[in-house]
């Protein structure tokens, strides 16, 4: 037992005894390195803690159109919606591999996706801004780089409703909407 106690001993002397090493950083340099992060110092308004740190730069919205805003309901066989990058931000596409076949491409005109139902009778469903979208057939999105607006087409029996009622109905209705 003082065999071991000596031993032990011993290590702990050559750990804490021995040289300082050669090569790290110098005792400045360490201190620096370990050094705490900044406190809040007291005295800000309402007695609440001020920060010594640059201001939180938030991220600027992108510029975007306003004819989606307004609530209304598009129906029809087939809708497409094209736009430019930043559209699939705003676009919303019910996605269950149970009922729908959902197909993500890169084409020439930019990034493709197309969800068509899987079991008939079943609406493929979206919603872009405030617009809320349904088709019998199929819906298609196309991110194109450069595209200056969005353009919503809907194909086959189409029908448009706003909340107030109002609606049009065409074989094919089509709306565009500018990049402000």
């Amino acid at each position: 037992m003082t065999r071991s106690r000596a031993a032990l001993v011993g290590l702990f002397l050559l750990i804490g005894c021995g040289s300082p090493p050669t090569a790290g950083p110098k005792a400045g340099e360490r201190a620096a390195a370990t050094a705490t992060p900044a406190r809040p110092t007291q005295g800000g308004r309402g007695g609440r803690p001020e920060y010594a740190s640059a201001p939180l730069e938030l991220p600027q919205p992108k510029a975007w159109t306003q004819t989606f805003i307004d609530k209304a309901l598009v129906l029809a066989d087939e809708i497409r919606i094209e736009g430019p990058v930043g559209l699939i931000d705003h676009l919303a596409l019910r996605s269950d591999d149970s009922l729908f076949d959902r197909q993500v491409e890169t084409t020439e005109q930019g990034l493709r996706i197309t969800v068509k139902p899987l079991v008939s009778g079943e609406l493929v469903r979206g919603q872009l801004d405030n617009w809320q979208l349904s088709a019998i057939r199929s819906i298609v999105m196309t991110e194109a780089p450069g595209a200056a607006a969005v353009t919503v087409t809907a194909l086959g029996a189409a029908l448009w409703q706003s909340v107030d009622g109002a609606e049009e109905r065409a074989d094919r209705l089509a709306w565009r909407g500018e990049i402000e």
